[in-house]
């Protein structure tokens, strides 16, 4: 069995294949500070192999290569970024500057869809990256991701307790100081991607629109219209791309 883990800046996911890419445990998602509770879901698997994408931090990295080396006796192989891999050429000049999770999660489009495709990524940013149908990456944004953007808002207002609500539309108006800032990032995220998606669609009404991230399945429905684009949704991008890279 093969262990792949998607070691993210807040969260980590995992889940095991074997040699064919057939998925034996489904992807599970733990809070970075769940690490002990990763450990022992995994720990008494029969793993041959790990693959490793992490944006995590050195010591997340470390605490996860020794851990596979005490219990397994493995080095786990680490994906990085490449600038041409697979049909994919990131634009960026250093492209160890390019996450390493954006990078397999449009590896894993590329070979999914041969022609011009968008990948966005709700995580704890949110990142579009766009792929033209040659393969040549056109470039990206970077923003806050969801909670980011509320813990800009409360700041150090720590005497506010917030919950999390969702709008039931696009248009829904906060009648609470909870509803109001959720229904208000909802609001500006989904205009946000909008806005792209409609340049895209001006481009080309081929393109194929990934969505993933740990916030996606959030702004999926609000989305599944926009623009007339085709919409993908793919929780597990990230790990797709990990056999590609690492097979």
């Amino acid at each position: 069995m093969i262990l792949e883990i998607d070691a993210g800046n807040t969260a980590i996911k995992w889940r095991v294949v074997n040699k064919d890419s057939d998925v034996l445990v489904s992807a599970q998602r733990l809070f970075l500070d769940q690490l002990d509770e990763f450990k022992s879901q995994t720990g008494g698997l029969e793993i041959v192999d790990v693959r490793v994408a992490s944006v995590a931090g050195d010591q997340v990295r470390e605490e996860l290569n020794d851990w596979i080396k005490k219990v397994w006796g493995l080095s786990p192989k680490i994906a990085y970024t490449q600038k041409s891999f697979a049909g994919l050429t990131v634009s960026y000049p250093d492209p160890l500057r390019l996450g390493v999770d954006r990078w397999l999660a449009m590896l894993a489009a590329r070979k999914d869809s041969k022609q011009e495709f968008c990948v966005i990524d709700c995580g704890s940013a949110i990142t579009i990256d766009w792929v033209a149908a040659s393969g040549m990456h056109q470039g990206g944004y970077i923003v806050p991701g969801v909670k980011l953007m509320k813990k800009a808002v409360l700041g150090d207002t720590r005497q506010i307790q917030m919950t999390t609500c969702s709008p039931v539309s696009r248009t829904d108006w906060g009648t609470n100081t909870d509803e109001g800032v959720n229904f208000g990032i909802f609001r500006m995220v989904v205009n946000f991607l909008e806005s792209v998606l409609g340049e895209l669609k001006q481009s080309n009404q081929n393109t194929v629109i990934y969505l993933t991230g740990g916030d996606a399945d959030s702004f999926q429905s609000a989305l599944s219209g926009a623009a007339d684009l085709q919409l993908e949704w793919r929780p597990e991008l990230v790990l797709d791309g990990l056999e590609i890279a690492l097979p």
